[in-house]
């Protein structure tokens, strides 16, 4: 399952960036931040990535008006971000965009997609 999923990643990341109009980073980081509000800190953590990208992103999406930057309830060293209206709005819209079938999907019979659909739903609730 790995193997199909990142030999098609690629494409899929470039698609969803052609869709979306931003890159995939930022999707990723507004995601996390409508989860909850975050330091920069814990969003570089979560995304996996290091502090200067993680300022890149921030500042993208501040620039963007998807999110903003507050003080620190009780570290005055840091800030934190969180997602502004437009930004929940803008996420909205962009989990609202069908997800692409990669052409290998189409291997499977109507009936092993719907069966393959219904496992990764199992899944996704598990995680959850």
């Amino acid at each position: 399952m790995l193997s199909v999923v990142m030999d098609h990643r690629a494409q899929w990341r470039r698609a969803v960036e052609d869709r979306i109009g931003m890159p995939f980073s930022r999707y990723r980081a507004l995601r996390r931040i409508a989860d909850r509000s975050r330091t920069q800190r814990d969003l570089a953590n979560s995304l996996g990535v290091d502090a200067s990208a993680t300022t890149a992103i921030v500042a993208d999406l501040v620039e963007r008006g998807y999110i903003r930057q507050v003080p620190h309830a009780t570290d005055r060293r840091c800030r934190v971000v969180e997602i502004t209206d437009d930004g929940a709005t803008r996420l909205a819209e962009i989990q609202s965009i069908p997800d692409g079938v990669p052409e290998v999907m189409f291997a499977l019979s109507a009936t092993q997609q719907r069966d393959l659909a219904g496992l990764l739903d199992v899944l996704r609730t598990a995680q959850a």
